[in-house]
């Protein structure tokens, strides 16, 4: 909108406009780790003797022992920022133009976080055949 007055020393404009502003913002990252891992063992005794012309073995094992893992992670942060606000300017001529610049802001922030873990460990008894 605009408004002129003139006069016999000069003239007046007067302008009147709206501004609106919309800022938005926001990240994510995440993070998936995944690990396995295994043991097992086997002790073997062995017996030798000459004399009696005998041999001896014995066998032992350990169960098989499994363990895996997952996990996972997250992360967000975002926002949001409003500003709106008229912008009034006065220029007379001759002379030095003036704006009135009256702003309203109004800004929103979220952040969260998600994190999540599983394991799983198992034992497996091996069978050892002693033929």
């Amino acid at each position: 909108k605009e408004f002129v007055a003139c006069a016999d020393i000069g003239c007046i404009f007067i302008y009147l406009q709206a501004e609106v502003d919309l800022e938005l913002f926001g990240t994510l990252s995440g993070v998936v780790d995944a690990s396995a891992q295994a043991s097992w063992s086997l002790e073997v005794d062995a017996t030798l003797d000459p004399i009696k012309g005998q041999a001896s073995i014995s066998a032992k094992v350990s169960p098989l022992s499994v363990f895996a893992g997952v996990h996972a992670g997250a992360s967000m942060y975002t926002s949001a920022k409003l500003t709106a606000g008229p912008i009034l300017t006065v220029l007379p001529m001759p002379g030095i133009p003036v704006d009135f610049h009256p702003t309203f802001s109004a800004e929103v922030k979220g952040y969260g976080e998600v994190s999540y873990t599983t394991n799983v460990s198992k034992s497996i008894t091996v069978f050892l055949d002693e033929s």
